[in-house]
């Protein structure tokens, strides 16, 4: 697993590279910039593309009707949103080593 911390370290490292000097906190606060203009863009437009990675999708789900496991009494479960991931094919075949 890799944390807000570490993206926040790499994109450090990647900036001293190129010489450029950011502190931690900059570049903290760059990482979660990106994450709520994310979130910001599901919010208001539904999806999210990032090129090579893939598209979040806001998707609404109906209510439906299931069963409490523990009393066996049908309950209603109430129509809400939810957030999918389709991977961009350039990422899948990474993550398969096919590149």
């Amino acid at each position: 697993m890799i944390t807000k911390t570490q993206i926040a370290e790499a994109v450090k490292e990647v900036m001293a590279s190129r010489d450029i000097k950011l502190s931690t906190a900059e570049c903290s606060l760059c990482v979660s910039t990106v994450f709520q203009a994310v979130k910001n863009g599901l919010v208001s437009d539904g999806e999210v593309r990032i090129d090579r990675m893939g598209t979040f999708k806001r998707k609404d789900v109906p209510d439906r009707r299931c069963r409490n496991p523990r009393t066996g009494e049908a309950i209603i479960v109430p129509a809400h949103k939810t957030i999918v991931f389709k991977t961009a094919k350039m990422l899948q075949e990474t993550v398969n080593g096919k590149q």
